[in-house]
């Protein structure tokens, strides 16, 4: 883990209300309608904000919004949300891109700040480079962190 500044930016996605006990249920099928719907098509990078933080003793409740950074002036297209990402003191996990290094970079996070820590409960990010093919090739996790 490393610590960098995060720039403002706005993402069109579409979005899943979920909860630290159902994030595996809701999180993958919302990548799976992402993928079909072909939005990502011509992006280099797709972007997961978690935003709209809820926190609880027992975990949280947030939303999750998947989609691509927006240029500014973009409209929204019917369906789909828009979200501002505030610029952000960030603690950075680094992966390689598969699903299975970004959820143990989550895991991380949970274990090491079970209690919040200095965790601002923003917006969250993570920031996945598309290869020619579509395809993952590497995918950055940007925590908030409060300054």
């Amino acid at each position: 883990m490393k610590h960098a500044d995060l720039t403002a930016r706005t993402v069109h996605g579409l979005s899943v209300r979920t909860s630290h006990a159902t994030a595996k249920d809701d999180i993958g099928p919302l990548w799976g309608k992402v993928g079909a719907s072909g939005m990502l098509q011509g992006h280099a990078e797709a972007v997961a904000v978690y935003h709209d933080y809820e926190v609880r003793p027992n975990g949280y409740k947030c939303t999750v919004t998947v989609g691509f950074e927006a240029k500014p002036g973009d409209e929204v297209a019917e369906g789909m949300t828009r979200v501002q990402v505030p610029a952000q003191r960030c603690a950075v996990w680094e992966t390689d891109g598969s699903v299975e290094q970004v959820v143990a970079a989550w895991q991380d996070v949970w274990v090491q700040w079970p209690d919040g820590g200095p965790r601002s409960f923003g917006a969250d990010v993570e920031i996945w480079e598309q290869g020619p093919d579509g395809k993952p090739q590497g995918a950055q996790v940007y925590v908030g962190v409060r300054s």
